[in-house]
């Protein structure tokens, strides 16, 4: 079984070292260029840069214009990552309770993480509540 794992790991790890894919893609000028490389400008120098698929990245930030809303923003993304991550934990200590066949220690590590789990979870909630709370008294006394 360790042999095999091993295996695993090292196949894992070493298929991209052998693995080279190289992508061509047409520019909007017409010219084309193998990836990593950038599309070149397609505007005059002075000119404002009108943006391309190729340009690069989109930036996420665009509809957040003031601190409230990326505060919401981020604590959006705290909630969506930490709710599916605290019922995952959930999950795992009730499996090691139901595995612990009595064993002290294991009950005792499912009930700590459990617990902990809770606590976690509680706290996400408790900071997107309050959050909620403090923008909505600022709206109201505005």
């Amino acid at each position: 079984m360790k042999s095999a794992l091993f295996f695993t790991t090292c196949l894992v790890l070493a298929v991209p070292l052998f693995v080279s894919a190289q992508v061509t893609i047409t520019c909007p000028d017409g010219s084309t260029v193998q990836l990593p490389e950038v599309c070149p400008p397609t505007t005059a120098p002075g000119d404002p840069a009108e943006p391309t698929a190729f340009d690069g990245f989109e930036n996420p930030l665009k509809d957040i214009g003031s601190w409230p809303e990326f505060i919401e923003a981020a604590l959006r993304i705290v909630v969506l990552i930490g709710i599916p991550l605290g019922t995952v934990f959930i999950i795992w200590a009730g499996l090691t309770f139901v595995t612990a066949a009595g064993s002290e220690e294991k009950i005792k590590q499912a009930r700590g993480a459990f617990t902990w789990a809770v606590i976690g979870m509680a706290l996400v909630l408790g900071a997107w509540g309050l959050s909620l709370v403090i923008e909505n008294t600022i709206q109201t006394l505005q």
